[in-house]
């Protein structure tokens, strides 16, 4: 019995120390170097349908550095965590463009917006 109290001690601390650095969650902390995650909104970003959303979070998410990417259609927002120190959202609003969707300040060129399927067309 003290044994398996000993045992379930030592696991239950270990995995605690992993949790705590990161090394569970992949993450690879380098001594010295400080990772800025933050949580940032990017107004505008336009669609009209779920492969809207589906499409603007996959392109989100492609930008490295950017952790997590929700967008709601109804609101045009974009709600981000991104490594500050890696990326930005204006590089984000630009990725975005690149396939097709305007975000922010940065518009979809005509041959992008052009590809998108007929149900995501949202310029009127």
């Amino acid at each position: 019995m003290k044994r398996s109290l000993i045992l379930m001690l030592t696991v239950a601390t270990g995995v605690a120390f992993l949790a705590a650095t990161g090394a569970v969650a992949g993450d690879r902390v380098v001594p010295g170097e400080q990772k800025r995650v933050t949580r940032d909104t990017l107004e505008r970003v336009q669609g009209s349908c779920g492969m809207c959303k589906t499409r603007v979070e996959k392109t989100a998410l492609g930008v490295k550095g950017v952790k997590s990417a929700s967008w709601e259609m109804k609101s045009k927002r974009l709600f981000l965590e991104l490594d500050a120190t890696v990326t930005s959202r204006d590089t984000v609003a630009r990725a975005l463009a690149k396939a097709g969707h305007d975000a922010g300040t940065a518009r979809a060129t005509d041959a992008a917006y052009a590809a998108l399927p007929g149900c995501c067309k949202y310029r009127k």
